[in-house]
């Protein structure tokens, strides 16, 4: 993963991050999503990025809309790594799918709450939480900011059960 995470200017550890808390959060509801299926997803849902021009991926200033749907793409990149591998298909739907909102205007396909994937749910709102405090081109924000701002900023957009999950999970992480 480090060269992928390097590529599209993550930091690194990025995949690690994101599946130790997605395991932590799917434990606390008493593991509904399967864990192998989770992992593989927490690892390749961006893995697509590594494919996107660097200028675009890493460009500082607003996208234009064209970079914007270029950058969207990358959904499509990283399920098409599992698209033959049917031992993983609930891991491609979580990655195909993370991008989604349950208001129906994420992408790519615009589905809405019972239609997303709980996997892709749990990992729509870590994504945002991992790009908040490990953020590329801005600064980076403080974890407890970061869980304020997903819970405001993406209210009616992110499932309700898996926020309350997370709310959960990292008021026990931060107070330890």
């Amino acid at each position: 993963m480090k060269p992928i995470e390097k590529r599209a200017g993550y930091a690194e550890g990025r995949g690690d991050r994101i599946a130790r808390l997605a395991f932590f959060i799917n434990e606390l509801s008493e593991n509904p999503i399967d864990e192998a299926q989770l992992a593989v997803a927490c690892y390749v849902h961006d893995f697509g990025m590594s494919f996107m021009p660097a200028e675009v991926v890493n460009k500082a200033t607003e996208l234009t809309s064209l970079e914007h749907n270029l950058l969207r793409s990358h959904v499509y990149k990283s399920a098409r790594l599992l698209e033959n591998l049917t031992l993983w298909d609930d891991a491609r739907k979580m990655v195909m799918q993370h991008h989604e909102y349950i208001d129906g205007t994420g992408y790519p396909m615009g589905l809405k709450n019972e239609q997303i994937c709980e996997g892709a749910k749990l990992l729509a709102i870590l994504d945002k939480y991992e790009g908040l405090v490990n953020a590329k081109n801005r600064p980076k924000v403080p974890k407890k900011h970061a869980v304020i701002a997903i819970n405001k900023d993406f209210k009616g957009k992110l499932s309700g059960r898996w926020l309350r999950l997370f709310n959960q999970g990292m008021t026990k992480l931060l107070k330890d």
